[in-house]
Parts: structure tokens; sequence; C-alpha cells
């Protein structure tokens, strides 16, 4: 697991799995997503280390669709340019 050296849940993972074996995604819901062999009941049990206010975002003029779907957007994505412009091998890609 990429989390294993800073994870202090590490030692509820039998078999050294965090040390050997990359863990599934998991979903938690609300466009959360998680890598982690801890089981959900053991999960559902732990306090979110980060918390998304939606009151205080809908104040701040956070859109709810600002997450995007994809890991790192927030809303649209920029429109940025795409290698050569301005000349015929350009205007093929």
């Amino acid at each position: 697991c990429p989390f294993q050296t800073r994870c202090g849940y590490k030692k509820l993972v039998p078999d050294n799995l965090c040390e050997t074996k990359v863990p599934p995604v998991k979903n938690l819901g609300d466009g959360h997503m998680s890598l982690c062999w801890l089981s959900d009941d053991v999960l559902k049990t732990m306090e979110p280390v980060i918390k998304f206010d939606k009151e205080h975002a809908a104040r701040e003029g956070v859109p709810d669709d600002a997450h995007g779907t994809g890991p790192g957007l927030a809303g649209t994505a920029p429109n940025r340019p795409r290698g050569k412009t301005g000349s015929a091998e350009a205007d093929q890609i």
C-alpha cells in the first residue's frame, strides 16, 4: 500500500498485506475513495480524517459538483493548448 509507511492502522491488517500488495479501491460515498485493506466493519467505526461541510461550501459559492468525476478535478477542466499550434502539422492533431 502506498500509505503503509505513515498509517497507524497497519497493525490491524493481517499477513503483512499493507507491505506486500496494493489494496483495492473502495467507494466511501459522496465522491470519496479509499485504498485500504481494513474491513468495511472496521472502517465504519473510525472517525473521518477529512470532513466536507456542504453548508459552508454553499455559503462560499462552491457548487455541489465541484469535485468533478476524476482524481484531481475541481469543476470544468481548463482548455489548454495541445502541442504545436499555427502549422499544418498542428492542424492534423
